[in-house]
């Protein structure tokens, strides 16, 4: 499973053409193995639309069982799920989050529905909001990581 992190940013975000940069305090979720991975990986990332200097003012580790693009594009939505279970004769309750992009919350539970369909378990959909996530760096981890330590 992969580790994600939460970041947020502080920084200038260059305008369309004729406007100006404002001043911009944005949440993002990438993939990370560590803190100073996910730091150097948002500064390669927010370098690249950031007006001027900006500044990584918080982090945190965010469990999220998986991610779920939408094609469409849209915003992002956190689903959260309860999996009940009996072992043993004694019922325990797990929960998951999901992060799916959507364009409204009916769509991102339907989004959530057909992306778990075929999985092994029964859920029930416990709750499903608006994240002040603005993007998702999704990469794979895994093909990075084994090419660095290849080299």
């Amino acid at each position: 499973m992969q580790r994600w992190y939460t970041v947020k940013v502080k920084y200038n975000k260059k305008g369309n053409e004729g406007e100006e940069s404002k001043k911009v305090n944005e949440a993002f979720l990438l993939p990370a193995v560590s803190f100073t991975d996910a730091e150097a990986r948002i500064n390669k990332e927010i370098g690249q639309s950031a007006d001027g200097e900006f500044l990584v003012h918080a982090m945190s580790l965010t469990e999220i069982q998986d991610i779920f693009r939408n094609s469409d594009g849209g915003q992002w939505y956190l689903c959260k799920i309860t999996i009940a279970y009996e072992d043993d004769g004694k019922v325990t309750k797990v929960k998951q989050n999901y992060m799916v992009e959507s364009t409204s919350v009916q769509e991102a539970t339907n989004s959530l529905d057909k992306n778990l369909e075929d999985a092994l378990f029964d859920y029930e959909t416990t709750n499903v909001a608006l994240s002040p996530i603005i993007d998702v760096f999704y990469q794979d981890l895994d093909k990075e990581i084994s090419r660095t330590y290849a080299e």
